[in-house]
């Protein structure tokens, strides 16, 4: 899998690592001095003279041209032990590591969504920095005799499988859960990393790119494993050049021009010397949250690098209990502790640039377990500095007494930009400002080049004849800051894929589509509508009593100005007004009102005509008998008062496209960024989010059996791809593909007056329990049809809202469920949730126990975004289609292969020949 995280390592950072001035990086990052830090630089220089570990030529024992790797990993190593020896005898030391050779002592996970990956050097936090207290080799050894009892059960599942008869009925000897001790042991390897290095023998730009590939991979896994690292500091050495690189959610930053270690020892030396002799929050930890150890109470929380922390061998990402402060929910000032019961979402904690969210149920540390405990959510994240803080967004929300949707938005607690002291935020952010890179004079900086062309080098390095690295970046970006931010929110619930009936699901949805429409009416446009941010809230406490609630506002938007915005149009002519009137007139006998008519103009100020095929397209064939005449709300329009108020979302702000939400939901525009009709600016709106709405119900239609979430048998291990490839190339192309594969195919479906193509492929592969909600959709993809071709979508969450209205309505009065099985599935999915709300309000504080969750577990804020198993190459080749996006004889979806025509760039970075020499380009 350490290919995998490659690419996702490439996808993440393409355009965010940037380079400076190497010794102003060194010194702001490595500011060491004496009145601080006891550091004197000729004080240790003298020192390892002393000891023979330096001499004039260099370091001993390291050779200037080594030979091979082997060569290198122990003499580079004990010079990193002897100088932090040295800053221990001379300086104030501050962090207690140790450096160690691991390059043949990676622990191989059997996690199959892990990466297999090897540091060859790190620093790891020990309990005491005088000896080597083997804590580390404790834990590989640890971790090589869980591997080896691993094996042993399953050579002996294997050997039992095979004397079992094959129609006796039994499967043999289960698996056991020997891989969940492994994969725990694992985790706590990573939460030992302070530092990583990469060696390579030659100092030339294939090396440096394979050394600096493989160390931002490692540091990925260290964010992976570390939830409390703000930022991981890794060292590349080639030859004997190095490069310093420092990662946090604002991309990669790194020194511009490799130094050599012998002949300038002083800036290895202060690199070195600054791991220990700095404080651990000036080195990427998070010092605003502590473990709280099993078996106690958060009084007794300590950081992760506690000794007691480090002698712990039972704790993982999932398990652990942190103690977090809050600012109280009255705004005086005052600081309340939270304790985390259990992690929701933690897999997005890994990324490298971007929010890396991480999510918590949390309640008051001071609540006593019992049914009186109040369960919150608790998130935390890297937001960009342009972007508004997501509890600003929940203040907006206050309840609304009218029923319009503020009280299914989450209700904030609080919130804050997290101050962490001594954490170098100005040092970071001047470096950025610094950064060495410029855009390529060939390079129009207006626009993108195709996305396979700009991914064949994660880092496009050149190196002069002494070797400099003058650039690792893209010249198509500038770099970001980001602000650390925390947000408490209420209540505590489960993602709607866990509905108990298809009733608690439209209901849920509803509620979704009114706080949405709540927020955008208040200038705030959601902007990240998915499976994960749909809850289902308990009432009260209970279970089946539930509501809808709309979470998750970090990637909202707000308008600039919200009222008493101008609707400006050409005024239309009196020949224009009486000639729709006049052919309106004729299809609908009590005519149209003529406000109504001059509103409609403003629209299509150039085609008079186009007024009368869009209300003939909205009224429906044959059209609505009305007794009076047509009004605004009648074909889908407001007052010219109603739409003045409106928030603007199509403003020059909003001109410069780039996707905001997630990827399966993501509406067919934005995921291909062009209209779905004709051409024109495209800005992120209400009908694009109303789009995410009606995708989530397909996604669930198409991948669930019933009630409880759970996934249909199809997408299982024993179900053959050729039986089932319609349903699975339906689901990966929509849903799982590239994204630029999905839009596609999505906006293939509005590619013509053709229809039907929703039915024969979407409604068609609906699991028959949700076969009464094909109408549903059929209505909203009318709506947002009629939307996109005429641009006209201002009441579109009210025509969301009628039509789910009746769709309930029309569940209501189904009556009880009959079919038993599914009975059963509601059963048991109540009995999960009151499971699961006894567990969080009666859990002991510091409690730890076994969970089966784990970090490639489906949580319950995680985005469920991939249904079906993965697909071999095989696989693919039975589907009617080839999924990486070129049209065959009998594909499916051959109609949006024009679309794709339209889009060569899209086309060629979504064929898998383009995608194999990519992938071989990027490996050197």
């Amino acid at each position: 899998m350490a290919a995998e995280i490659d690419k996702k390592v490439a996808e993440e950072l393409w355009g965010h690592v940037f380079t400076t001035d190497s010794e102003s990086f060194i010194n702001e990052i490595f500011p060491l001095k004496p009145e601080t830090h006891g550091f004197v630089q000729s004080d240790i220089l003298d020192h390892l003279h002393a000891q023979n570990q330096l001499s004039d030529e260099g370091w001993v024992g390291l050779s200037p041209k080594p030979s091979n790797e082997n060569a290198m990993y122990g003499p580079f190593t004990n010079a990193c032990n002897a100088i932090r020896l040295a800053c221990k005898e001379k300086c104030n030391m501050q962090t207690s590591i140790q450096w160690y050779d691991r390059h043949s002592k990676a622990p191989k996970s059997v996690d199959k969504d892990a990466a297999d990956i090897r540091p060859d050097i790190i620093a790891s936090l020990v309990l005491d920095d005088d000896h080597d207290n083997n804590v580390l080799t404790l834990v590989d050894d640890n971790i090589r005799a869980a591997r080896q009892e691993e094996k042993e059960a399953a050579d002996a599942a294997v050997s039992a499988s095979a004397t079992v008869s094959p129609t006796s009925g039994s499967g043999g000897t289960q698996p056991s859960n020997q891989g969940d001790k492994t994969e725990r042991l694992i985790d706590i390897w990573w939460q030992r990393v302070h530092c990583l290095v990469e060696l390579k023998v030659q100092n030339d730009v294939k090396s440096t790119y394979e050394a600096t590939r493989q160390l931002f991979s490692y540091m990925r896994q260290v964010f992976r494993e570390q939830i409390n690292r703000r930022f991981v500091i890794g060292l590349a050495l080639c030859g004997s050049h190095m490069t310093v690189w420092l990662c946090d959610k604002a991309g990669v930053i790194g020194t511009s021009t490799p130094f050599n270690i012998h002949q300038n020892p002083e800036l290895f030396i202060r690199v070195i010397a600054g791991m220990s002799l700095m404080r651990y929050e000036e080195l990427g930890w998070d010092t605003t949250m502590r473990i709280v150890p099993p078996n106690t109470d958060y009084r007794n929380a300590l950081y992760s690098w506690d000794p007691i922390m480090l002698k712990n061998t039972v704790t993982s990402p999932y398990q652990m209990r942190w103690a977090i402060e809050m600012p109280s929910r009255d705004g005086s000032g005052r600081r309340e502790t939270f304790l985390t019961l259990k992690a929701l979402s933690l897999l997005r904690s890994e990324v490298m640039y971007g929010r890396g969210s991480v999510v918590w149920a949390v309640c008051k540390a001071d609540d006593p377990p019992g049914p009186q405990r109040r369960i919150y959510v608790l998130k935390q994240c890297a937001r960009p500095s342009t972007s508004a803080a997501e509890g600003y967004f929940y203040k907006l929300a206050k309840d609304d007494e009218t029923g319009g949707g503020g009280a299914q938005v989450g209700t904030l607690y609080s919130y804050e930009d997290v101050s962490i002291p001594h954490y170098p935020a100005k040092a970071l952010e001047s470096l950025r400002a610094a950064h060495t890179g410029e855009r390529s004079s060939d390079q129009d900086a207006n626009k993108k080049r195709p996305r396979d062309e700009t991914t064949e080098l994660l880092l496009q390095i050149a190196c002069n004849d002494a070797n400099t690295v003058k650039k690792i970046m893209s010249s198509l970006f500038l770099p970001s800051k980001r602000i650390f931010t925390r947000t408490l929110i209420e209540p505590y619930g489960w993602p709607v894929k866990f509905f108990k009936d298809r009733l608690e699901l439209l209901v849920c949805l509803r509620d979704a589509i009114k706080a949405h429409r709540f927020m955008y009416r208040r200038g705030v446009l959601h902007r990240d509508v998915s499976t994960g941010n749909i809850l289902i809230c308990p009432l009260a406490g209970d279970a089946e009593n539930t509501a809808g609630r709309l979470f998750d506002l970090d990637y909202g938007k707000q308008a600039k100005a919200v009222q008493n915005i101008k609707v400006t149009h050409t005024e239309a002519s009196s020949d224009d007004v009486e000639d729709v009137e006049r052919i309106t007139k004729r299809r609908h006998a009590a005519g149209i009102e003529r406000a109504a008519v001059e509103r409609l103009l403003s629209f299509f100020p150039e085609d008079p005509y186009r007024c009368i095929s869009y209300v003939d397209a909205f009224l429906g064939r044959p059209p609505k008998l009305l007794p009076s005449p047509l009004k605004y709300a009648d074909i889908g329009l407001l007052s010219e008062e109603e739409a003045a108020s409106m928030p603007k979302f199509d403003t020059h702000e909003f001109q410069r496209m780039h996707r905001t939400g997630t990827g399966p939901f993501m509406s067919s525009e934005l995921a291909v960024q062009l209209r779905n009709f004709g051409s024109g600016r495209l800005a992120h709106d209400s009908i694009h989010d109303m789009e995410s709405i009606m995708w989530v119900l397909i996604f669930l239609c198409c991948t669930r059996d019933g009630p409880g979430g759970s996934r249909r048998k199809e997408f299982g291990e024993n179900f053959s791809t050729s039986e089932y490839r319609i349903l699975q190339a339906v689901v990966y192309s929509f849903f799982e593909a590239p994204i630029e594969v999905m839009g596609a195919r999505k906006q293939g479906l509005f590619s013509s007056d053709d229809k039907s193509k929703m039915d024969e492929w979407l409604l068609a592969n609906f699991h028959d329990y949700f076969t009464p909600l094909k109408p549903l959709v059929r209505k909203w993809f009318e709506i947002l049809f009629i939307g996109y071709q005429y641009r006209i979508y201002e009441t579109i969450h009210d025509q969301f809202l009628k039509a789910i209205e009746e769709a309930i309505e029309k569940e209501r009065r189904r009556g009880p469920e009959e079919n038993a099985e599914i009975r059963k599935a509601t059963d048991a999915e109540l009995e999960r949730r009151r499971i699961d709300l006894e567990k969080l309000r009666m859990s002991p504080c510091g409690v730890y126990t076994e969970s089966s969750e784990g970090s490639s577990s489906s949580t319950l804020l995680q985005n469920d975004q991939s249904p079906s198993r993965p697909l071999s190459k095989s696989d693919r080749a039975l589907f009617p289609t080839e999924l990486a996006g070129e049209p065959v004889q009998d594909d499916p979806f051959k109609d949006t292969s024009q679309l794709e025509h339209r889009q060569p760039e899209l086309k060629k970075a979504k064929t898998e020949a383009t995608s194999k020499r990519a992938a071989k380009r990027a490996a050197g």
